[in-house]
């Protein structure tokens, strides 16, 4: 049998690439935003142009950098894991909730910015830097860089490459580690708030599929619905139907949390997960184990009365315990390089809090 993965080393690794890809994306903006407003500064007028100083640093320079580090860290072990039903049904419940996360997030953080802003005196309200380049104008640039490059590059860095590197670590810790490097790697409060959220659902809907195209779709979807509005608002009627809509999510949002949210916990217990470590070739299953146990689980997510699980039909290597200080809840902050990527997130919150309050 292999050993154990170390979640700890593996996460504080994935913590000092992001840490790094972080440090070159911020100095290449601030080198890029020199150099054009200096030597052409009339540039800085157009919507593609803020959106190339944005992306160029992040995926030329800081995401070349995030894979040279993580060409140290080799590959979690291949493992043989069921995969669950995820149709139409579960997909369409799961980019509900994360329109409606998302969406009341942001209204808790308008609010709570609002209220800081009245007391330091200032009239504007700004949820993150990107919604400036959002109302610069341009819905062609916005759809590339605010949608499409997004949806592909970072679901390439928190989804695939993250998961490639924590197979054969616990599918919570992955999900939960997924999901906070997503958010912090946003740099404000509201963006990384609902981030997290919605990171944690891509995370577990490639789990459960083994599918890139699944996160990647929805969250090209998210994106696109969330940059409508920064175009559309054009007439009273329009805000109304805006708003509807947004409520419309909410409640939907919050009628899937109360419906799933079991169903949703059940896929990261046994046997959804069948022991940790994993065997390097575990035995293949007999197909009726497998239809068996897709079977139960597609009642239970029903709320049918299925009974007990059914006991697996071949032998896996015996579960053993999480290792100590390997909670998903607590696996993050307890290692250096986690500690780097987090605390120059935390600085980037606190500048873009001043600027909002000074500007």
């Amino acid at each position: 049998m292999p050993a154990r993965p170390d979640p700890k080393r593996i996460c504080g690794r994935i913590g000092l690439a992001l840490f790094a890809m972080l440090a070159v994306w911020n100095a290449g903006i601030f080198t890029l935003q020199w150099c054009v407003g200096r030597y052409a500064p009339w540039l800085l007028f157009s919507p593609w142009t803020l959106w190339l100083l944005n992306s160029v640093p992040l995926f030329l320079l800081g995401v070349p950098v995030f894979l040279l580090i993580l060409r140290t860290l080799p590959d979690g072990p291949t493992i043989l894991r069921w995969r669950l039903p995820f149709g139409a049904r579960e997909y369409a419940l799961a980019m509900l909730f994360c329109l409606g996360a998302s969406r009341l997030i942001n209204v808790a953080g308008t609010l709570v910015l609002m209220l800081f802003q009245g007391f330091w005196g200032s009239g504007e309200i700004v949820i993150s830097p990107v919604q400036d380049i959002l109302f610069a104008g341009g819905f062609l640039p916005s759809l590339v860089f605010g949608v499409i490059v997004p949806a592909v590059g970072e679901e390439y860095i928190f989804r695939y490459m993250i998961r490639r590197k924590m197979r054969g670590c616990p599918d919570s810790t992955y999900i939960f580690f997924s999901g906070l490097c997503f958010a912090l790697l946003h740099g404000n409060i509201t963006q990384g708030l609902f981030t997290f959220v919605v990171g944690a659902i891509f995370a577990w809907a490639y789990v459960m599929t083994g599918k890139f195209l699944v996160p990647v779709s929805m969250h090209f979807l998210l994106n696109f619905i969330g940059i409508v509005p920064a175009f559309a608002v054009g007439s009273r009627s329009m805000i109304v139907l805006l708003g509807l809509f947004s409520l419309g999510c909410i409640a939907g949002g919050v009628l899937v949390f109360f419906a799933c949210r079991r169903s949703f916990l059940a896929t990261l217990q046994p046997p959804a997960e069948a022991g940790w470590p994993y065997s390097a070739n575990p035995p293949r299953p007999r197909p009726a184990g497998n239809a068996a146990y897709t079977n139960w689980y597609a009642a239970y997510a029903r709320g049918a009365a299925c009974g007990p699980a059914p006991p697996p039909v071949y032998t896996w290597p015996a579960p053993q315990p999480v290792a100590p200080g390997t909670h998903p809840f607590r696996i993050a902050f307890r290692s250096a390089g986690m500690w780097l990527f987090i605390g120059a997130s935390l600085l980037l919150v606190a500048a873009n809090l001043i600027l909002t309050f000074i500007y």
